[in-house]
């Protein structure tokens, strides 16, 4: 690994690795960093930006032109294929951790809406339970008022014999003093 570590050390930083697996299929990939100041470097990283936010193509087009004038203003030689693929590059890798926060953001939601599903179903198995006792409370009265019916009824019985005796009572007490009038009258 030493070997490919300088191979990556050594300059001008543009290449091509190319590999092939056992089965005979070959991969390869085209690398290069271009060289130039930090300020150069911030201006292709917005242009890269604003690539990876899909603005419109006459903005990164005038965002380029305007790139290129400035370095050919400071007499800087460039390389555009270098450039160019810098600025894809830049591109993929932000465009990818945007991907990467998006999954981050969906793996969040998908993670409340299960734990709301999880309190949802603990409360709705505490309500049925609840409504349970509710219910078996309901039968329970409902037999003690069906009871209490009964009872009611026994009451009401019983008051109108009690009152049915008191009428025989006072008709036998009336009889008996029309009989006693009538005697001494007699």
């Amino acid at each position: 690994m030493t070997g490919l570590a300088e191979h990556f050390k050594k300059q001008p930083r543009a290449d091509v690795i190319s590999t092939a697996s056992k089965d005979g299929k070959v991969g390869s990939v085209v690398y290069g960093s271009p060289k130039m100041v930090d300020e150069k470097t911030a201006d292709l990283r917005l242009i890269s930006s604003m690539i990876a936010r899909g603005e419109p193509s006459t903005t990164i087009i005038d965002g380029w032109e305007s790139f290129l004038k400035d370095v050919r203003s400071n007499g800087v030689p460039i390389d555009v294929n270098e450039l160019v693929q810098f600025v894809l590059r830049e591109s993929y890798i932000e465009t990818t951790e945007d991907l990467r926060d998006y999954a981050e953001k969906i793996k969040f939601y998908n993670d409340m809406k299960r734990q709301m599903r999880d309190e949802i179903s603990r409360i709705r198995e505490s309500m049925e339970k609840y409504i349970s006792s509710l219910e078996e409370a309901l039968d329970g009265i409902e037999d003690d008022a069906q009871l209490a019916n009964v009872d009611l009824q026994n009451v009401l019985q019983k008051q109108q014999q009690t009152l049915q005796q008191m009428s025989n009572i006072s008709k036998m007490l009336h009889d008996t003093a029309m009989a006693v009038i009538r005697k001494i009258g007699g």
